[in-house]
């Protein structure tokens, strides 16, 4: 079924994987195993979506602050399920949300998506 889906994407879908092959992948990422210094520091050069505004987006990723720390990753979303992968670098975390109440980007459940995303920061990054 999940290949049928992804079928009909327009490219921007179609990993399979488990949480912690994503949670894998975006450590070494981060830690220059995947790509060269040189091409990481280029994909994490952000670009501000608004002047004045911190987060800003890279190529593939985004940064975001959480309680101002900042936190590198990327969202997703198919029919019926989200996630969100991403680095927290002051705290050195890591961190996958899979979220499968529909998507995280469907008014119904943006704020449930994003109740759930703060109370997982605030556990992760608890000092």
């Amino acid at each position: 079924m999940h290949r049928a889906l992804v079928g009909t994407s327009i490219g921007d879908d179609g990993i399979i994987a488990t949480p912690l092959d994503y949670l894998s992948f975006i450590e070494k990422l981060m830690m220059n195993q995947i790509l060269s210094e040189t091409t990481t520091a280029e994909m994490l050069n952000f670009i501000q979506k608004k002047p004045n505004e911190p987060n800003g987006s890279g190529l593939g990723v985004h940064q975001t602050f959480y309680d101002g720390k900042p936190e590198i990753g990327h969202t997703g979303a198919g029919v019926g399920a989200s996630c969100a992968l991403g680095y927290f670098p002051d705290s050195d975390t890591y961190y996958f949300i899979g979220y499968n109440l529909g998507t995280a980007y469907k008014p119904a459940f943006e704020k449930d998506y994003k109740k759930i995303r703060n109370e997982v920061f605030k556990l992760l990054l608890e000092e």
